[in-house]
């Protein structure tokens, strides 16, 4: 199977370009939705966590505590490197386990927003960047959810930055016009990408 990640900034709009590949008929694995998953309730994460954390990390019903562990976070930075220490292997466990499953699908897209920061670079035949400027990554998030402009900007510092992902990106999808402008590109790419796949497979 061809295996294609994704990643992007926060705003460029990977979201948009998902559900583009999806309505192609595209398999979307989501990093995001199984880092949900490993701390949920009855999850072997969640023992690691009360170890490392106390009582206080998990709610009553057993899951990730996650307003406490964002105090936290903020209060204590360097919690955030104790909670992913834990988190972040698991994270690509299960990743790696769920592209090894049989798939319906001409080739098999990973969603992954910290895929440089995290160097998953290794485990695809393509790394697939949504780009826009920064200015638009700003603007896109405010439109989104309102949120302040410090908050955004101290989002992004944290990210790999706009040229570490090109760097590191097999394709880049620009998505700094329209909307059809972006699907247009992804249309190109789709008939790339299922060559590739074709080729892979012989």
């Amino acid at each position: 199977m061809f295996k294609v990640g994704l990643t992007g900034g926060i705003g460029s709009g990977k979201s948009s370009a998902v559900r583009y590949f999806q309505s192609l008929g595209i398999k979307v694995l989501d990093a995001d939705q199984i880092a949900r998953q490993i701390v949920q309730a009855g999850q072997p994460a969640l023992q690691q966590i009360k170890q490392e954390f106390g009582e206080s990390a998990l709610d009553e019903s057993g899951a990730l505590n996650r307003s406490w562990m964002r105090e936290q976070i903020f209060t204590e930075p360097e919690s955030k490197d104790r909670l992913e220490a834990i988190t972040h292997p698991l994270i690509r466990q299960r990743i790696i386990q769920a592209m090894a499953e049989p798939h319906v699908t001409d080739y098999l897209i990973v969603d992954i927003p910290l895929l440089i920061e995290k160097a998953y670079q290794s485990l695809f035949d393509a790394v697939l960047v949504v780009d826009c400027l920064p200015e638009q990554q700003i603007k896109r998030v405010q439109q989104r959810d309102g949120s302040d402009i410090a908050l955004i900007k101290g989002i992004m510092k944290a990210q790999a930055s706009r040229g570490e992902r090109q760097q590191s990106a097999t394709h880049v999808l620009d998505n700094s016009d329209t909307l059809v402008h972006l699907h247009q590109q992804i249309d190109r790419l789709h008939q790339a990408f299922l060559k590739l796949a074709g080729s892979a497979v012989r």
